[in-house]
């Protein structure tokens, strides 16, 4: 019996949530902050996520942060130990304009969705299957520079 593609993603989905459940606080970390540059300038109001490479071998729970208004940011994982920083190892990186984001429907006026700016960044930075940004966590405390184009 072939799985129809919606069953396809249920299990695929079912799996990523069983590995990223896996996932405990035995993995090497190392504090990680940096940078987003947009165009050569610091963006503000981004959300920047790295997500563990399985293609390198890199396991682990993501971690993000968000920029303030001088574009830097500080990341802390994704799982229940909250801990600062990332696992070592490699990453890819996703940025989402968090400018773009529409608040929770229950903030909604008169129950429609509110129109929300275009994204400043093109949305091949948004996808860990498709960014070209790509980045090593080494063990210790790093600063890592972020360059992004919005063309």
């Amino acid at each position: 019996m072939i799985p129809c593609p919606r069953r396809s993603r249920v299990l695929l989905f079912a799996l990523i949530v069983v590995t990223t459940s896996a996932c405990n606080s035995n993995h090497p970390f190392a504090e990680v902050s940096g940078v987003v540059k947009l165009d050569g300038k610091p963006m503000p109001d981004a959300i920047v996520q790295f997500v563990p490479d399985p293609d390198r071998k890199t396991d682990g729970p993501p971690s993000s942060g968000k920029t303030d208004g001088e574009g830097r940011f500080r990341l802390t994982s994704e799982d229940k130990y909250s801990k600062d920083g990332a696992v070592v190892g490699f990453h890819r990186v996703v940025i989402w304009d968090a400018r773009t984001a529409a608040p929770p429907r229950n903030r909604w006026s008169e129950g429609k969705r509110p129109n929300t700016p275009p994204s400043r960044l093109p949305p091949r930075y948004t996808r860990a299957q498709e960014t070209p940004l790509r980045q090593e966590v080494k063990s210790g405390p790093q600063t890592i520079t972020l360059d992004v184009a919005s063309k």
